[in-house]
């Protein structure tokens, strides 16, 4: 029998594709794309008021900061001990005084206190200053790596504490300084130097408590020219692995130097053992800032870089300038090789560094050099003191004198200064 085919009809149903329109569906890609420009515009006016409202914030700040200046001692020259008084020391007369008021006690015992005495005061100044980098572990949603450093407040611009800490804080994801009181609040690195391996960061004040405000003391800075062998040294930092320690001892050497690009340092060295981990700073009898602990030349006693010839570099780090680099390491001649050599007074140039500015412009080993840009060099201090003026990529004329089979020849080179 014939199945009946109509039946079925009144379940059946033809689907007919809707038919295409290419204006319909033109609009609604112009539609889409109107909807997605406008939501463009809209975060890109956000952020632009975002990043106004940020800068806002941030443009006052730098008005109101005021320049931080050091007292610079006179350089000493060649001899290390030039000008420098032969008096005694506060420590011995504090020491003595105490004696005799009270007999029954020990030089050693008043020793002792007398460097208790001092490293409480130091203590408000000192900070402990904290690296923290963030790293992706597969084991964990995020692990966080601390390391610690020694830092200590050296200035105040009004608007923040400056505070002098290692080199290393430079290239990290987060800074935290714990303050004396336990205090903990976020840092932001100010500026970084590669030759003496520092760093200076900043504190808000307005992220502080008025009450870790009213106990922070910024520390007095000294004059290293003026510390004699065998006087009282304290040290405080991170030593013999330990962080926040302390130690004292005597100063065994002060006449010793390092001669770095375009600069040379003064160094301190203590009969306190030494590490190349250890970092901290030094102080005098008086509790004053006298030394910052180098790990370039500590190893088996505590040496410091004094802080005499380091100040005008802190100075320019504490307000945010950088110092030019030329790239010469030199020794300035004494007056007895000038007349005796018929050498020109300047600073004499023992190596150049590779690719730096002054490689590139033709300086050579044995040059002398007289004069940058108007200002007369007669040692290397007078060329750090003419980097930290003129910062990268300014021009400079460098005179140097040249020995040729007549004498010597001045020579002027036109240098663009590089930076750290």
């Amino acid at each position: 029998m014939a199945e009946n085919k109509d039946k079925y009809n009144l379940y059946t149903e033809k689907i007919k594709e809707k038919p295409w329109n290419k204006h319909k569906t033109l609009f609604r890609i112009m539609k889409l794309a109107g909807a997605s420009a406008f939501a463009g515009l809209i975060a890109g006016l956000v952020f632009l008021v975002v990043l106004w409202a940020g800068a806002a914030d941030k443009e006052p700040q730098d008005d109101l900061r005021h320049e931080v200046t050091f007292a610079m001692e006179e350089y000493p020259g060649t001899d290390t001990n030039q000008n420098v008084e032969d008096t005694e020391t506060k420590a011995d007369e504090n020491l003595t005084k105490a004696a005799e008021e009270d007999s029954s006690m020990t030089m050693e015992d008043n020793l002792y206190d007398y460097v208790a005495n001092k490293i409480a005061d130091i203590s408000p100044s000192m900070t402990t200053v904290t690296a923290i980098n963030q790293n992706e572990d597969p084991l964990f949603a995020m692990v966080q790596d601390k390391v610690d450093f020694p830092g200590i407040i050296i200035a105040d611009n009004e608007v923040e504490y400056l505070i002098l800490t290692a080199y290393d804080i430079g290239d990290v994801d987060y800074i935290e300084v714990t303050f004396a009181d336990g205090t903990k609040t976020p840092a932001s690195l100010v500026m970084t130097d590669r030759t003496l391996s520092v760093a200076v960061i900043a504190v808000d004040h307005e992220d502080l408590p008025d009450a870790t405000e009213s106990a922070i003391k910024i520390v007095q800075l000294g004059n290293s020219y003026m510390l004699k062998q065998g006087e009282l040294v304290i040290a405080m930092g991170n030593l013999y692995g330990i962080t926040s320690a302390v130690d004292f001892g005597t100063a065994v050497s002060t006449k010793e130097a390092a001669y770095e690009s375009d600069s040379k340092h003064g160094l301190i060295y203590t009969n306190m053992n030494g590490t190349k981990d250890n970092a901290g700073f030094l102080f005098n009898d008086e509790g004053m800032l006298i030394g910052y602990v180098s790990s370039n030349y500590s190893s088996d006693s505590i040496v410091a870089y004094g802080i005499s010839d380091i100040k005008i570099r802190l100075q320019n780090m504490t307000n945010r300038k950088p110092i030019g680099y030329l790239g010469v390491v030199g020794h300035e001649l004494s007056e007895a090789v000038v007349s005796g050599n018929n050498v020109p007074m300047g600073v004499y140039v023992t190596s150049v560094e590779y690719a730096s500015p002054a490689y590139f412009a033709g300086i050579l080993n044995g040059d002398v050099i007289t004069d940058i840009s108007g200002r007369t060099i007669t040692n290397v201090y007078n060329i750090e003191r003419a980097m930290c003026e003129f910062e990268p990529g300014t021009e400079v004329q460098v005179t140097v004198n040249r020995k040729g089979k007549d004498g010597y020849v001045p020579i002027v080179f036109t240098i663009t200064l590089g930076g750290q």
